[in-house]
Order: structure tokens, then C-alpha cells, then sequence
């Protein structure tokens, strides 16, 4: 890539403590609420809540769908790990104000593409987008419920999630060929 990474989420020597945690939650978030880049960006300390059990809810305000519902939308945080992780940044944010992620798009974008670059899956592509394909195809193919996935997804139409779905299938297709032809080189 040979970005260098923007001084607000940290020089390269500290994106390896932040892709530990991106990494976590990269692969959590096919379990977690199928956010929007912008969403994930924007939320607020303020405006997540998480249960003894560790369960959750996010409220998002100002998104797409709910400005047109007229409505404000939620998510929930059903992984209890994703839980434990949140409620572990609460404390160690003494006080937990402002937004969770700090720094411009084009500064997550980057630092999203060293971690996952450190993280040995740079081959593949991936933009914060893809987290939100890949968690509708993991929801998808784990309940087989376009219906469920469309929910979860904030969708106003089956047809988008079936683009995600349907896209997000063909990447696992292809990454299993890569991985397995790289496998026998």
C-alpha cells in the first residue's frame, strides 16, 4: 500500500496493538449488527448500552434507512466477546465520551488496510465494506433466512442483501481457491 498511516490513529508501531483489536472485531462483526462504514465511523460511547450478560444494543442515529423510516434505528450485540470487548474499552476509558473510533474515514481506511495487511490478508482486498458482505453472508448461511439477514442488515429490500450475499459467497469461493492453490505451490 505504502500509506503511512495518519499520526491520529497511531504510527505503524502501535497499529499492531490496534490490528489485535481491529482483528478481533473483524472477525466478530459477521456476528455483530452488519454496521455501515459510515455507522461504524460515527458511534458513539454514548449511544451503546451492554447488559450484565454482556449482550447489547447500539442506537444509531441519523442512517440512511431510519432518515427515510423516520425512525431512530438500533442494532443488537448478541456476541457475548464483542460485549466483553466494548465493556473492556469503557474501562479502560475512564470516561468513556465522544466517538468510539477517533480520526477522519480516509484515517481508518488506511489504518484498516496496514492491520489487515499485518494481519497477512492484504492478498485479498478488503475494505471496511467488506466486514458489512461478509457478516450478511455469514448471518445468511448460518440461519438460512433471507428475512432474518435483510433485519439485521437494516435493509428496505431482500434484493441488496442478496448483492451482498451473493457477493459475499463468491469472495469465500475464491479465496478458498487462492488459499488452495497457494497451498500447493
Amino acid at each position: 500500500h505504502g500509506g503511512k498511516v495518519s499520526p491520529s490513529f497511531g504510527d505503524f508501531s502501535r497499529v499492531g496493538a490496534r490490528c489485535g483489536l481491529l482483528g478481533v472485531v473483524v472477525e466478530r462483526a459477521r456476528r455483530l449488527s452488519l454496521l455501515r462504514t459510515a455507522e461504524l465511523l460515527t458511534a458513539a460511547f454514548a449511544n451503546i448500552a451492554i447488559a450484565p450478560d454482556t449482550t447489547g444494543v447500539v442506537a444509531l442515529p441519523l442512517t440512511k434507512m431510519g432518515q427515510v423510516r423516520g425512525a431512530q434505528e438500533v442494532v443488537t450485540i448478541d456476541d457475548p466477546m464483542v460485549g466483553l470487548l466494548i465493556r473492556k474499552v469503557f474501562s479502560l476509558r475512564q470516561q468513556a465520551r465522544g466517538a468510539v473510533l477517533v480520526g477522519t474515514s480516509a484515517e481508518f481506511r488506511s489504518t484498516f488496510v496496514a492491520c489487515l495487511e499485518r494481519l497477512g490478508v492484504g492478498m485479498f482486498n478488503f475494505r471496511p465494506y467488506s466486514i458489512r458482505r461478509g457478516g450478511a453472508t455469514h448471518d445468511f448461511t448460518s440461519h438460512g433466512d433471507i428475512a432474518r439477514t435483510v433485519w439485521r442488515g437494516r435493509w428496505s429490500d431482500s434484493r441488496t442483501a442478496r448483492i451482498y450475499i451473493t457477493d459475499g459467497l463468491a469472495r469465500q469461493i475464491s479465496q478458498a481457491f487462492s488459499a488452495e492453490a497457494n497451498a500447493t505451490m
